[in-house]
């Protein structure tokens, strides 16, 4: 088996000295490389960053669950802001089961052809998305699994901290990000 997160798989990327951000070549993203082995099952956890239907991070992973027999997406998130961000997410584990993105987005988004683009923002035909939705969608309310969960504990835990003179100094009349700094400095010492 194999653990990797979203952004090992994309690769990484680094600004230059002019501010723009580029891919860093020395470290390049392991979707490619994991695309290559035969995996039968993948387990995408916190599978609701797989929103953006066109981002390196959902490329990466679809490219990486193109031969994979069985994958699997987990998220205690609440999705999605729009229905759109819902194709990124299940065509990436669904492998292409929802076909054509603005085939789709035209079905359930109500997009249509704006002054600048394609404008995908809206919802339509909600109950029959929903329907659909069943056969891949496990929900469940916090009423429902309350018995499953934990009791749950707080707790106060009492940290002492040795502030110097200087770093108390520095944060008088300072503002709280300059006070918590010179705390978290005072933390390292």
């Amino acid at each position: 088996y194999v653990i990797a997160n979203y952004d090992i798989l994309a690769g990484a990327r680094r600004h230059d000295a002019a501010g723009v951000l580029r891919d860093a070549g020395h470290l390049p993203g392991w979707g490619s490389a994991l695309s290559a082995h035969p995996f039968q099952i993948a387990i995408c956890d916190e599978s609701h960053w797989l929103c953006g239907r066109g981002s390196r991070r959902t490329s990466a992973v679809r490219a990486a669950l193109a031969h994979v027999a069985v994958a699997w997406g987990l998220t205690g998130t609440p999705q999605p802001n729009y229905v759109r961000d819902w194709w990124a997410q299940v065509d990436a584990l669904g492998a292409e089961v929802w076909g054509k993105y603005w085939s789709w987005a035209s079905r359930y988004t109500e997009a249509y052809r704006g002054e600048y683009g394609m404008v995908d923002t809206g919802a339509a035909n909600l109950d029959e998305l929903r329907g659909r939705l069943l056969f891949f969608v496990l929900g469940r309310s916090v009423a429902e699994v309350r018995l499953q969960l934990p009791e749950l504990r707080l707790e106060a835990l009492r940290v002492d901290l040795e502030i110097g003179a200087l770093a108390v100094e520095e944060s008088d009349g300072a503002s709280p990000l300059a006070v918590r700094n010179a705390v978290a400095r005072a933390e390292r010492v």
